[in-house]
Parts: structure tokens; sequence; C-alpha cells
């Protein structure tokens, strides 16, 4: 059974406000985008088909850019899948397993906002539950050169 996934078709409220056509920020013009370095808006999964990733995810894992899968299941949040290339053959990892910010977006997203009545800020464990709190990921390969 195949599954589709969707990217956000929305625009930040920050974004309405710059000096910018209204119809550049619209969800049909932004899901139609086709760029090499951008994902498509619809990605449609089925488990056994193989799938390639296209950024570094987890590098100390072996989920680079690269890496080959085979998708085993697919979830709400969560795609499994099995390596198929490099030293980790038969791994099976989960994508998407933990919703958390990437290094460095959780500090820009909340130096945006002008108030603290202006932040709203909504945390969901792996069943929809809301928390107090998140994961701020840190890799320690910044620090390499330091």
């Amino acid at each position: 059974m195949e599954k589709e996934y969707l990217s956000s078709d929305t625009t930040c409220q920050a974004d309405e406000n710059e000096d910018m056509q209204q119809e550049w920020l619209a969800p049909e013009f932004l899901n139609d985008i086709k760029y090499l370095e951008l994902p498509n808006h619809k990605l449609t999964l089925k488990p056994g088909v193989a799938v390639m990733l296209l950024r570094n995810i987890d590098q100390a894992s072996g989920l680079c850019n690269g890496t080959r899968l085979i998708v085993k299941e697919l979830g709400n949040n969560k795609i499994g899948a099995t390596v198929v290339t490099d030293r980790n053959i038969g791994d099976k990892v989960a994508l998407l397993a933990k919703l958390v910010f990437t290094h460095g977006q959780l500090y820009v997203a909340l130096s945006r906002v002008k108030s603290r009545s202006g932040l709203k800020v909504l945390i969901l464990d792996e069943d929809g539950i809301p928390k107090s709190s998140t994961t701020n990921v840190m890799f320690k390969e910044v620090f390499n050169n330091i």
C-alpha cells in the first residue's frame, strides 16, 4: 500500500508582510516548484521501493547523501527502511522518527519573534501528546576545527 508525504504548504506570517507579490507565496505556486536542491512537494512511497538519501541525516550511522535504502514500513511520521549500500548494509533505520530542528533552526525561528506574546511553540511526542521541551541537536563535528 503506497503512502503520500506532503511538504508544508503554508507561509510564515512574517513572510506575508514582506514587499513581495502575494501570488509568489500561494500554496499552489510553492507546491509546483521543481528545483534540483529542493525536494518535490509530494513524495509517494510504498514498501519495497528503493530510495536514496539526498542529504546527510546521521553521518555516524552512515545515513549520508547517496546512501541507498529499501523502504519496509510507512508511518505518519516515520519511514522504516533497510540500508543496502556502504558499510551499514542490512541496518534497519527509521527516517523522520524524531521531529527535531536541525542546528540553528530553532534559534533563527525564535530570533524573529518581536515579543513574548508573539511566541508560540508546539512540541508533540511520538503519540501526538504536547510536551514542554525538545531536543537541540548539536553535531560535535561542528567543533572539530576550533
